[in-house]
């Protein structure tokens, strides 16, 4: 359906309904258009006099997108005051009290600030339709609840602005902008360019050799004239080549250069204070009454109310269910993102007083899906500590028990690994991964299901190896209770919240979500939790 049989369309539609009609754009990623297209259509439904306003829209300052802000109704922004600033947010009493025929609403899975009628926006346009007003709105494919989690387990990104799939089940019409479509008109196109040229150059040839030599019969033409102007046209074609071939690189490099041009412009939040902590002395942890959003405006808290201390050199075992905020807790510690209320401390110190490179040097993250570059398994390990002696490197490796495979290899370190080391098994690399982190000198190193891939009894051997580095705090989360079990207490969290704290034995006399845990997964281990291997 071309652009004026879809605007046609919802034409119908507006007619037929007392309801207001639903059209959702449905983008893949951002940056594919949406907002785009939701305008150039308010434009042409304007034109067929139809009463069209903007009742929300973000440009992202993308000048095609702000250019066709202008000549469409605007409904000015409600305004509010959120922790000291002044927020804008969409205003519903306004939409409602106008009553255009068809708005404008972009990013509907967005959290309202707090104080409005809806906590969601989704629930905003639901109201605005129940009023008999149609909306054309947007969305990301991301913010669908019912594919939220495969989203998560690819990209390793948490969404917490969700909109029910009820929601586009009401939709009249579903629109799904993908640059595929797109992308493969072009390539068409791009690749008629060398056919289209060299078409056009024997064509010419074959004419001039044609009309030239019957100029030649005809003693009108010496065959050195022809052939001089066969050699010019020849390279002004052959040019004209090369330039088209130019123009067509340009424009590639032109949108890579945009996208790169954005990243640099990006604004560095966190930063380090000045005169900031150089050392940090050891590796306790504490969280006093935390939360956490990732967004101001958001009204849910990833993490709420957190407050708990792990004593320098403690082993502490972390469970929870899938976006339960596991990963968000830890990402606190090496401040990779700051606390919304309460402080995280280090070493007695909270982290926003430490210098960033000191802080994160001195906490070590595994995660589950770690990066290997290329290049020899020496070279590999040495990012952990580029001055670590090949005894260090190897006593690493034996507590990751990563030797038991490398003294298998006719290279041992110096066997090259190619690229994202796809001629290691997933086990080999996690066990590298933990290898690397244990180089370096950190007084906290966090287990993010780094061992999911490891055998239990290859597992056991590595706990062991990390219980005997007793200046070293260790934080381990996982899915398997064997993981944490002998840990020196263990943190159940339930929906962001510290749901309860103790060791094994506590928790199973009479913590239920624990136990409910454990009779899942230790069906093969005694009454006390032993493991049977």
């Amino acid at each position: 359906m071309n652009r004026e049989e879809s605007v046609q369309h919802f034409l119908d539609l507006l007619k037929k309904s007392r309801r207001g009609n639903f059209k959702v754009y449905i983008g893949m990623i951002a940056g594919v258009g949406k907002s785009y297209r939701m305008l150039s259509e308010a434009h042409e439904l304007l034109r067929s006099g139809i009463d069209v306003r903007i009742g929300y829209i973000e440009t992202h300052g993308r000048t095609e997108t702000e250019a066709l802000v202008g000549g469409l109704p605007l409904i000015p922004r409600r305004k509010s005051f959120y922790k000291g600033k002044e927020v804008e947010d969409m205003d519903l009493d306004a939409i409602l009290n106008i009553h255009p025929e068809v708005v404008v609403v972009d990013e509907l899975a967005h959290t309202n600030i707090e104080g409005s009628k809806n906590e969601k926006r989704w629930q905003d346009v639901m109201d605005i339709l129940e009023a008999g007003i149609s909306v054309i709105t947007a969305v990301n494919i991301q913010h669908l609840e019912g594919l939220n989690e495969e989203v998560q387990d690819i990209a390793g990104i948490e969404v917490k602005e969700r909109i029910p799939d009820s929601v586009l089940e009401q939709a009249d019409e579903v629109v799904n902008i993908d640059l595929t479509a797109a992308s493969e008109q072009t390539f068409h196109y791009a690749v008629l360019n060398l056919p289209a040229f060299q078409g056009v150059m024997y064509t010419a040839i074959v004419l001039i050799l044609w009309f030239g030599g019957n100029m030649i019969l005809k003693k009108q033409l010496a065959v050195g004239n022809l052939t001089g102007f066969l050699s010019y046209v020849m390279q002004v074609m052959n040019s004209m080549m090369m330039i088209a071939n130019v123009f067509l690189l340009l424009t590639r490099s032109m949108a890579s250069a945009h996208r790169i041009v954005e990243v640099l412009d990006e604004k560095i939040v966190l930063t380090s204070p000045e005169n900031g902590v150089t050392e940090v002395t050891e590796g306790s942890v504490e969280f006093d009454n935390v939360s956490f959003k990732y967004k101001e405006e958001a009204k849910e808290y990833a993490l709420s109310d957190v407050t708990l201390k792990i004593k320098a050199g403690q082993t502490v075992g972390i469970l929870g269910g899938t976006g339960s905020s596991k990963t968000t807790l830890v990402q606190l510690i090496p401040r990779l993102y700051d606390t919304s209320r309460g402080t995280v401390r280090v070493g007695g110190k909270d982290v926003r007083a430490y210098d960033l490179a000191a802080l994160r040097d001195a906490v070590n993250i595994i995660l589950q899906k770690n990066v290997l570059f290329s290049g020899t398994v020496r070279e590999n390990l040495k990012w952990g500590n580029a001055d670590a002696s090949d005894k260090e490197i190897w006593e690493a490796c034996r507590a990751a028990c990563a030797d038991e495979f490398l003294n298998r290899m006719p290279d041992g370190l110096d066997t090259v690994l190619e690229q994202g080391a796809s001629n290691l098994s997933g086990g080999q690399k996690q066990r590298l991964c933990i290898a690397r982190a244990l180089i370096g000198k950190a007084k906290i190193l966090i287990f993010d299901d780094s061992t999911s891939a490891v055998d239990t009894a290859t597992e056991k051997k590595i706990r062991e190896a990390l219980a005997a580095r007793k200046d070293v705090t260790k934080i381990i989360i996982a899915q398997r209770v064997t993981s944490v079990m002998n840990t020196d207490q263990i943190i159940i969290l339930d929906d962001g919240k510290v749901h309860r704290i103790g060791t094994h034995a506590e928790l199973l006399a009479d913590d239920q979500i624990y136990q409910e845990i454990y009779a899942s997964q230790m069906k093969g281990g005694d009454e006390n939790g032993s493991e049977s291997l």
